[in-house]
């Protein structure tokens, strides 16, 4: 069983990731839609 810091730094770098992973997705929206754009474009 895992002790009650643990649990906490666990949870922590979970959010984080979830929080980078978003970020992520939403800065590189318009960049993927505006490439896929010119793919069909081209």
């Amino acid at each position: 069983m895992m002790g009650r810091r643990a649990m906490i730094k666990f949870f922590a770098a979970y959010l984080s990731i979830c929080l980078l992973l978003e970020w992520t997705v939403v800065e590189a929206s318009p960049w993927i839609a505006s490439h896929v754009l010119l793919r069909w474009i081209l």
